[in-house]
């Protein structure tokens, strides 16, 4: 099941990042992410995020089995024989190839957990961020949205992935799912 509502987001126009993967990408001591203040370029080790209440974002919110460890562990090491300017974009290329094969229990495509995902996105809707455009894939969800009202992108998610993965499970342990 996929789902897609669009409006007119307009383009922030911000850089890919630095590359630097391993240092914090901005200035602070971090305590604004425990208020949920956003905090611009930042890394946790992995790839580069910007935060910022003025700016469009996009997120991939994967299920936890749809990338096993040992899949993330074995294209970090590919990556890592390749040039360094290469690096982000083909790990991105990957990450997103991996997850479009469906690897993983794939719960989204039922139809009433999709339905769950897709009520959560509405929930915050308007209250936590303006929902721009999503589609739900079997193992994965796309977002575009625009945080509001001083909410970080960081708490943002971590109260849709809460949110979500409680109904979810609440949903699969009913008898007869």
């Amino acid at each position: 099941m996929s789902t897609v509502r669009v409006s007119n987001p307009g383009n922030a126009n911000l850089p890919i990042g630095n590359g630097d993967n391993n240092s914090r990408l901005s200035s602070g001591d971090g305590a604004n992410l425990e208020i949920g203040v956003p905090r611009g370029w930042w890394s946790r080790c992995y790839l580069p995020h910007f935060d910022s209440g003025a700016v469009i974002q996009h997120v991939t919110l994967h299920l936890a089995d749809s990338m096993p460890k040992q899949a993330i562990e074995r294209l970090e090491a590919e990556i890592m024989l390749l040039p360094e300017e290469k690096r982000g974009t083909e790990r991105r290329k990957r990450i997103e190839e991996w997850l479009d094969a469906g690897h993983g229990s794939c719960v989204l495509q039922v139809p009433e957990i999709a339905e769950m995902a897709l009520d959560t996105l509405f929930f915050f809707d308007g209250e936590r961020y303006r929902l721009l455009a999503w589609v739900i894939m079997p193992n994965h969800v796309h977002i575009l949205l625009q945080p509001i009202n001083g909410w970080s992108l960081a708490k943002i998610m971590a109260s849709l992935k809460k949110f979500t993965a409680t109904k979810i499970c609440a949903y699969r342990r009913l008898p007869g799912n």
